[in-house]
């Protein structure tokens, strides 16, 4: 069993990814990883940044992961191969310094209801 803490290190230790202004928000932990808000809202400041951190098809998909969907499902979805999509999906990691796909979900999910 590990520690959230040692798991986060070992997330960031691994990512060779720049730093994306769009995950140097409020929300941001100490050593540079993304922890969703509390309060949806505290995120809303923050979409224009994500937005264009991300080019049109790495946004497509991103929305995508919202709705909990395989990348086959999304690749389909969108036209595309599932291998284009998990291209987009580590793309989109690096870019925000998460190291696995559920935290994108969540960020995605949160980014959705701000939209709302």
């Amino acid at each position: 069993m590990f520690s959230e803490d040692s798991h986060l290190g070992a997330c960031i230790s691994t990512d060779r990814g720049r730093r994306s202004p769009a995950v140097t928000g409020p929300w941001q932990a100490e050593r540079g990883a993304w922890l969703p808000p509390r309060d949806p809202m505290e995120f809303a400041p923050h979409i224009g940044a994500i937005a264009s951190a991300l080019t049109p098809r790495e946004l497509e998909v991103f929305l995508g992961l919202a709705s909990g969907g395989s990348n086959r499902q999304l690749a389909t979805n969108m036209g595309i191969s599932e291998r284009t999509v998990k291209a987009h999906i580590a793309q989109i990691m690096r870019k925000f310094k998460m190291c696995n796909r559920t935290r994108i979900c969540i960020m995605s999910y949160i980014f959705q209801i701000s939209l709302s």
